[in-house]
């Protein structure tokens, strides 16, 4: 399971008579992901190509669950920094029960987009209820799901199957 906060993945996929556990559980995979797999991370095909089109005509910025610290050296190992304004991790907001509305929400404000055209993509029905929340249009991106997660989404959301497709797709 990809998406949601790591404590949710890890929770769920513990025992009830285990979920004293969850905080060593968190702790060795952040300690693992941060040395080891955070390096493993590729794009998907054609996301490279999407970032040089877009960048120099439209400002943008992630919106992840992820954590800052691996998300910024994702960043980097990957060469995006100069594409991205900003990057907004859950982690960054130290309220607790903080979410993804409360991302775009804080995003929106930074950057004074409350009345610009703005677009959330996403491959989560947490992300397209976050951008509703917000007031943001919102694309589900299709590629890297299950059949069934994919076609969930694509009958729900206006959708994308490759990175290719968003571009006849902006507001």
């Amino acid at each position: 399971m990809i998406g949601p906060p790591l404590p949710v993945v890890l929770g769920s996929i513990l025992k009830a008579e285990d979920s004293g556990k969850l905080n060593e559980l968190i702790a060795a995979f952040e300690e693992h992901y941060d040395q080891y797999g955070l390096s493993n991370t590729r794009p998907y095909e054609g996301v490279d190509e999407l970032l040089i089109k877009l960048s120099p005509e439209i400002q943008l910025i992630i919106v992840t669950n992820k954590r800052h610290k691996p998300t910024k050296k994702i960043i980097e190992n990957l060469c995006w920094a100069d594409y991205f304004s900003a990057t907004y991790t859950l982690d960054m907001f130290p309220k607790k029960g903080a979410n993804k509305s409360d991302m775009i929400n804080a995003c929106l404000l930074r950057f004074s987009l409350k009345n610009q055209r703005c677009l959330y993509v996403g491959d989560r029905e947490e992300d397209a209820v976050a951008a509703t929340i917000s007031g943001v249009p919102f694309i589900a991106a299709l590629w890297g799901l299950s059949n069934e997660a994919r076609q969930i989404m694509k009958n729900r959301y206006c959708s994308i199957e490759t990175p290719d497709d968003l571009i006849g797709k902006l507001p």
